[in-house]
């Protein structure tokens, strides 16, 4: 007989009584929801109508965002309208500021809406807010909110100090509204009872950084926000248009962009004296050893770090009971018994993963009288072992970066061993960073060079030619010239026991050494030039093509330093494979920087060179663009018109190189002066050409006589 078909569920289930006192169920394990710590709010429950409401105007601005994107030209009444919207968006937060604020969703529209105000309705929103503030900065999503506040109001405090006034008519428009500059003076003086503890909240740290950051900023650009897409989220990546830039704002409401930022603007006197006090108040509040613990922490050190510049800016670190004087005892004053005493404070701060930070931001801020105690008492003693430590060779690499002429002598008696296992590790930004700091101060190149071969082991003249494959691929040369199935892994055997063989696939570390390399002066980046010229045409080749090696070419191209005879030589290694190179998505940008440093003789042959494969190198993806660059029809119809452009365009780059070296550009631009110049040039010698062109037309037709009417029979 046929079975029944099964019915989903039994008929009588056992009914589960749940207990509302229950814990975790037995071997249910810990639950994955974390209980918050925060006290409830007191407000009620937000009001989903309000919230709809708050949903619809996420779109419309997400809408407005993408008009301005397209640069959208905006009429008279959609300003009006983009106007009266925010305005009532506005009046609809008034009242609700603490709710809304504290919503998860309606947190981030609160933060679109801030970023979308111009200058007066942000200093009236911001007047509004203000007395909720040391509530929120204390919430999850509250905290978001005021951090968003004061980073959007750098902007509108930097036009201020400019003397700009820029903002909308209307309700909000109100002579009794305080300047940015109050409104931050403000909410600084009351944060400054609480700012300790609120340094170790996790909510409420990276608003206390940012408002410091504010108060002690040298310069506007580490505050400034970021601009935004239609999503809310910054804009990344190399190529951005103009209107994405970072110190660039367009008013949402006005349509119109707003008032450019001037880094120099000097910060308000207020603003350092208040950020001295919020100093003097941590320093005496907090004990030294509560501040030496707070290093390690990872919510309280990022503020640590922002006082430590405070204290830089001020001139004041090299003082007895300074901040740094706390958490670095012994070192600014130079006490040997003191440092003996906290000597493993001292050397796990180098190594731990948080409390590293917080040294580099001291190496990176420190004076050159701070800097120099550091050096002598803190890292030169330990430097052979700091620098192949994963997590102190950071610090180091920083420190590399501002020593001197007599702390790159320190370095340079450090075993060989210590250099091999830095390439052995793949932590070689420590000799990075010592090849640019060699090449700034134009001291000590060539025992830099000798700390690279024999980090890598090619000492010897025949190992030299081979240092740019060992190099790239990060292995000694006894190492490259074993087959690579016998290499063993230099990091260990894989998990299960298996080792892995090293493949030699170039690496972004190796290049950027070889690059560093190649900006040592003449006769040291010679090394790196002769192992490219012994390359053969195929390893060039594929040198050009790689992601990674092919910037090394464009170093080589680009530096001054490199002699012109070895970029003379580089070029003409391509010659009978240009037509493989260019037609290749990274070869076609090694093949323009190649045509623009050579000159008309070598275009000449590169051009012959490519004149049977015209057609295939024209329907080319990438390919295309080098002949259109080379003007291959000119070269087969007028070969002597062809070489003279090509002398012409060969003299401007070298005036416009020579232009660039001599005069650098100056932040208001007064480099730039010989540009209007040259474009009008350019137009006269346009409009004598056109003039030329129409008296020999009219030349033509003036000796053509003309043929009267025939007369009539």
């Amino acid at each position: 007989m046929p079975k029944e078909p099964r019915k989903r569920a039994r008929k009588h289930r056992p009914e589960v009584v749940h207990d509302a006192d229950d814990g975790e169920a037995a071997g249910a394990g810990p639950s994955w929801i974390v209980q918050s710590n925060e006290p409830q709010s007191t407000e009620e429950p937000l009001d989903p109508d309000l919230k709809a409401y708050f949903r619809s105007v996420d779109i419309k601005l997400q809408e407005w965002a993408s008009e301005d994107s397209e640069q959208v030209i905006l009429i008279t009444d959609q300003l009006e309208d983009r106007h009266a919207f925010i305005l009532a968006a506005i009046s609809e937060i008034r009242g609700h500021e603490i709710e809304l604020s504290e919503d998860p969703e309606c947190s981030k529209i609160i933060e679109k809406i801030i970023r979308s105000l111009d200058d007066a309705l942000l200093r009236s929103f911001f007047s509004n807010l203000l007395k909720h503030l040391p509530t929120l900065i204390k919430h999850r999503f509250g905290s978001h909110v005021c951090q968003t506040l004061l980073t959007s109001s750098a902007a509108t405090l930097n036009r201020e100090m400019q003397g700009i006034t820029s903002g909308t008519s209307g309700e909000h428009q109100d002579s009794t509204t305080p300047s940015m500059k109050a409104l931050i003076l403000q909410v600084s003086e009351s944060l400054l009872g609480d700012s300790l503890p609120l340094m170790s909240d996790a909510s409420a740290s990276p608003v206390i950084r940012t408002l410091l950051a504010l108060l002690s900023t040298q310069s506007w650009i580490d505050i400034l926000p970021q601009k935004r897409d239609s999503t809310g989220h910054p804009h990344t990546g190399k190529n951005r248009k103009p209107t994405h830039d970072r110190y660039q704002q367009r008013g949402i409401v006005t349509g119109k962009p707003l008032a450019a930022i001037n880094a120099n603007t000097p910060v308000p006197p207020e603003f350092i004296l208040t950020a001295k006090r919020y100093l003097e108040h941590i320093c005496s509040e907090a004990t030294a050893e509560a501040m030496r613990d707070a290093v390690y922490d990872e919510v309280t050190s990022p503020a640590l770090q922002v006082l430590v510049k405070l204290e830089a800016q001020q001139s004041s670190s090299n003082q007895s009971e300074s901040l740094l004087d706390f958490i670095l005892p012994g070192v600014v004053s130079g006490e040997k018994d003191v440092i003996n005493e906290h000597s493993d404070h001292l050397d796990q701060i180098f190594r731990h993963p948080v409390g590293s930070h917080f040294i580099e931001a001291v190496v990176a801020n420190a004076s050159e009288q701070v800097f120099r105690q550091l050096w002598n008492r803190l890292i030169r003693r330990n430097m052979a072992s700091l620098i192949n430590d994963p997590v102190a060779n950071f610090v180091i690499a920083s420190a590399f970066g501002k020593v001197n002429e007599k702390g790159l002598e320190d370095v340079m008696p450090l075993p060989s061993t210590v250099w091999s296992e830095c390439v052995e590790s793949g932590r070689t930004g420590v000799i990075q960073a010592l090849i640019r700091r060699s090449a700034e101060l134009h001291s000590h190149e060539a025992e830099v060079v000798d700390i690279v071969c024999s980090a890598f082991g090619v000492q010897k003249d025949d190992d030299r030619r081979l240092i740019v494959p060992c190099v790239t691929t990060l292995t000694t040369i006894k190492t490259y010239r074993e087959p690579p199935s016998t290499t063993p892994n230099m990091y260990g055997p894989r998990h299960g026991g298996k080792s892995r063989p090293r493949t030699k696939e170039p690496s972004i570390q190796g290049a950027l050494v070889l690059q560093s390399l190649l900006r040592l002066d003449a006769p040291h980046s010679s090394i790196v030039l002769r192992s490219i010229e012994a390359l053969t045409q195929e390893e060039t080749l594929a040198l050009a093509q790689s992601p990674v090696n092919s910037r090394i070419l464009d170093v080589l191209l680009e530096s001054p330093t490199v002699p012109y005879r070895s970029k003379r030589a580089l070029v003409m290694t391509f010659i009978g494979c240009y037509q493989t190179l260019v037609d290749d998505r990274i070869g076609s940008f090694v093949g323009e920087k190649l045509w623009q440093a050579a000159d008309p003789y070598l275009r000449e042959k590169i051009a012959n060179s490519l004149v049977e494969h015209e057609d295939a190198l024209v329907a080319s993806r990438y390919g295309k663009y080098f002949i259109k660059n080379a003007n291959m029809w000119l070269l087969k119809k007028d070969p002597i018109k062809w070489r003279k452009k090509q002398a012409e365009k060969g003299h401007q780059n070298h005036s416009t190189k020579e232009g660039s070296t001599s005069q650098p550009q100056t932040k208001d631009g007064s480099a730039s002066m010989a540009e209007p110049a040259k474009d009008t040039e350019e137009k006269r010698e346009k409009r004598k050409r056109e003039e030329q062109a129409a008296d020999e037309i009219d030349g033509i037709f003036s000796t053509v006589k003309k043929k009267g009417k025939r007369p009539l029979v």
